[in-house]
Formats: structure tokens, C-alpha cells, sequence
């Protein structure tokens, strides 16, 4: 894991006090660190597909890449996209929720999730050739939206 698993070893170092600064950081970095390992993963497995490669990594790089990966994930193991999804809501919370409290169990349990979520195996190109109707229409939807809002505010 990117950069949870350093901040689960280290968490006393990083954080000694345990503020609420702190859990929101590890919060974030939980699932950042479980979100691009699997957006690199299904790139990887992805990019080999004449429609679904080019979709994809179009794109890579805008917001609607979050919910890609988490729904193509809820496509190939339900379990882990959903664990993935509940990480980023959680993600949210800690970046944006302000007026709400968080505390360091907060973050234990984003950083427990994000364990339990990379330890899960990682679909493999057969998972996605099986599924490839629901996962390119899942793509393809965003990649649609994406299309179409780009031609609007031009």
C-alpha cells in the first residue's frame, strides 16, 4: 500500500499527539493509497482493449476516475469495490466534512479497511474478459458524461 501501510507502522512517530488533523490525514492517505493501486491495476489490465484502453485512459486523470474504479471493482469482486467506495466516502468526510469531528479511531478503522481491501486478490485480465460487457458499459458511461459536458462548455 502506497502510503497507509508506511503511516500504519509509523503512526506514533507521524502522530504522536493523535489530533484530528492527523486522523484526517491518514484518513486520506488510506485511501489514496488503496485507490491508485487499483486505478494502476485496472489500467494495466486495461490498456491492451482496442475500446476500453483508450476510454480509460482518457480518462486517468479527471475526478470521474474515483467512482470508475470503484464501480469496474464492484463489477469484477463487489466486496472490494464497496470497500473501496466506503473508504472514499470516508475520504470525503476527512477532506471536506469539517464541522464534523473525527478521532483517531476513525482512522485505525480507514487504515484496517484499507488492509483488509489490498489484501483482497487483485482482478485479473481473465475477471475482466469475463465481465467485459458490464465493465465496458460501466466505462462507457463515464466516459459518455465525460464527452458530453467537454462538448457543452465549448
Amino acid at each position: 500500500m502506497l502510503f497507509a501501510e508506511e503511516i500504519a507502522s509509523q503512526k506514533d512517530s507521524i502522530a504522536p499527539d493523535r489530533s484530528e488533523a492527523a486522523a484526517r490525514t491518514v484518513i486520506s492517505r488510506a485511501y489514496y493509497g488503496s485507490f491508485l493501486q487499483y486505478r494502476e491495476h485496472l489500467l494495466t489490465l486495461l490498456k491492451s482493449d482496442a475500446t476500453l484502453g483508450p476510454q480509460f485512459e482518457t480518462l486517468y486523470t479527471e475526478t470521474e476516475m474515483h467512482g470508475i474504479v470503484v464501480d469496474v471493482l464492484k463489477v469484477l469482486n463487489y466486496a472490494l469495490g464497496s470497500g473501496l467506495g466506503d473508504l472514499r466516502f470516508k475520504r470525503n468526510d476527512a477532506d471536506y466534512a469539517l464541522a464534523r469531528a473525527l478521532t483517531w479511531k476513525s482512522a485505525e478503522e480507514c487504515l484496517g479497511l484499507a488492509k483488509s481491501i489490498l489484501a483482497e486478490p487483485s482482478p485479473t485480465e481473465d475477471r475482466i474478459y469475463d465481465s467485459l460487457k458490464p465493465v465496458a458499459s460501466c466505462i462507457a458511461g463515464y466516459y459518455n458524461r465525460y464527452i458530453s459536458r467537454r462538448a457543452s462548455s465549448t
